[in-house]
């Protein structure tokens, strides 16, 4: 699961159109299984035109294990 703040869905590509959520799960369900963050935000990077991004932009991965947690 990955949880993100609004400055990512609302980041614009140099034509002025934004990323949206629908850009943002296509996004991430292009990614291969185990990626880490960065490659997200390279990708983001690149949509933004390699420019520095006008908002923060904060992504939060959780991902469990198999089976119940033992104690």
């Amino acid at each position: 699961m990955i949880l993100f703040t609004d400055g990512l869905s609302e980041l614009s590509a140099p034509d002025g159109q934004q990323f949206g959520e629908a850009g943002v799960i296509a996004l991430v369900a292009g990614l291969p299984p185990g990626a880490p963050l960065a490659d997200l935000l390279s990708k983001l990077a690149v949509y933004h035109g390699n420019q520095e991004f006008p908002d923060d932009i904060t992504l939060v991965e959780i991902s469990g294990g198999k089976g119940p947690v033992q104690p």
